[in-house]
């Protein structure tokens, strides 16, 4: 299988969750499956190492959408209790 560059993830850690700040295909790529696996896979380790609060600021609230992000004081905002399912002791995370 060929290997091929598809996008960027960018996100930073914050006190209780995270932020995605840059979630984007390449130019000569448009595949959206691969946006959603990268943000699913970014917010199941911001979830895991961070907390439960995830804020979407990339300029795309089609795929905030599709990820869950829903408007909350003017930021796109995501709660993650449940997102992923279980976890024993997440409750200390925060």
């Amino acid at each position: 299988a060929e290997e091929v560059l598809c996008g960027i993830c960018l996100f930073k850690l914050i006190k209780g969750g995270g932020r995605i700040i840059a979630l984007r295909n390449i130019k000569r790529n448009e595949d959206r499956d691969a946006l959603i696996i990268a943000g699913r896979a970014c917010l199941e380790f911001v979830e895991r190492t961070a907390g439960f609060d995830a804020f979407f600021e990339e300029d795309d609230a089609e795929t905030a959408k599709e990820l869950g992000f829903k408007e909350r004081n003017g930021q796109l905002y995501l709660d993650m209790h449940g997102y992923f399912g279980t976890c024993a002791g997440c409750a200390n995370k925060k």
